[in-house]
């Protein structure tokens, strides 16, 4: 108290009084001046003019007083969360996408390594895969309701061959393996939805979630060659031909994926793979989009129809 007064007094100096005030009632207020006063004291305002009654008027304002409750408005709330709602909506399914098809390649080009291993150690322990006792799957034949006869031997055996090196079990006859699936270009497979595992010891399941199953066998001495095969990824109900679902060619030389335009002429990057090409069957288009994910990393023929085997790989090039 520099005054050298009492703190009754100090209080009745620097706050009137009211009808029914003490002390008690004072001291609250008589904090938080002092507080003020500490506060000038470290500013650098000289202690000459902070005495002043000048300033004490001054600080004690309605203009003080307004610089101290400063805030935002509710206005300028909302105002700012529409515009982070607005980038947010512009923003976050792209970026979902983007984390979508980086899993899916990563998950892609996992199966494809394990079963090449596998197919690398079922060749020197029981030779190429004609060896392997193939059958053609379809038969020619009808049963009396005038139904397809296939055959479906030779590709469980292809199954079960490879089974013995990779870590999986196989599907029950029936299991769904996709309520729906899709062509590339988003027309509904009739044929293959739902689909399910025609056979036991013919699809199998990874550790992760993968699905492997060899196709139809469709030349028994592999050339060029022997059948096609099919790697589905984990997740959803809903399946796409080129996005969940991918063909590959089981050949003497390996396990090669289709759409790989050097190597075959039938199922090509440019006749198979084509988001916005609905010429091609519904039960066609996005088999040949595994050559295209492995050797360039991305999914990008579902975001440009410009891309180029020879030339343009992302749609940004």
């Amino acid at each position: 108290r520099p005054c050298g007064c009492s703190t009754r007094e100090l209080v009745h100096n620097h706050f009137p009084a009211r009808k029914g005030w003490g002390l008690r009632d004072g001291y609250p207020l008589l904090v938080e001046r002092v507080r003020e006063r500490v506060f000038l004291n470290n500013s650098g305002i000289p202690q000459s003019l902070i005495n002043s009654n000048h300033f004490t008027h001054l600080t004690h304002s309605t203009h003080f007083t307004h610089l101290k409750k400063a805030a935002f408005t509710l206005a300028e709330v909302l105002v700012t969360l529409g515009v982070i709602g607005v980038v947010a909506a512009m923003t976050i399914p792209t970026l979902v996408n983007s984390y979508h098809e980086k899993q899916r390649i990563t998950q892609l080009k996992k199966a494809y390594s394990v079963l090449n291993q596998a197919f690398t150690m079922a060749v020197a322990d029981y030779g190429t895969p004609d060896n392997w006792g193939l059958t053609i799957t379809d038969t020619g034949e009808t049963d009396e309701e005038g139904n397809p006869i296939y055959d479906r031997t030779g590709a469980k055996n292809i199954a079960t061959v490879l089974s013995k090196y990779i870590k999986s079990e196989s599907l029950e006859k029936g299991t769904i393996i996709s309520d729906t699936t899709y062509s590339l270009d988003g027309r509904l497979n009739t044929g293959m939805s739902p689909w399910k595992a025609s056979n036991v010891n013919l699809y199998y399941r990874m550790n992760d979630g993968t699905i492997y199953s060899p196709g139809w066998v469709e030349n028994l001495n592999c050339e060029p060659y022997c059948g096609d095969f099919w790697v589905i990824l984990p997740g959803g109900k809903s399946k796409t031909l080129g996005v969940d679902a991918f063909n590959f060619d089981l050949t003497k030389k390996g396990i090669m994926p289709r759409g790989d335009t050097a190597k075959r002429t039938d199922y090509t990057f440019y006749n198979s793979c084509v988001k916005s090409d609905t010429d091609i069957t519904e039960g066609e288009n996005g088999r040949g989009c595994a050559a295209w994910v492995l050797q360039n990393g991305n999914m990008d023929y579902l975001h440009c129809d410009d891309l180029s085997w020879d030339g343009k790989h992302k749609c940004s090039d």
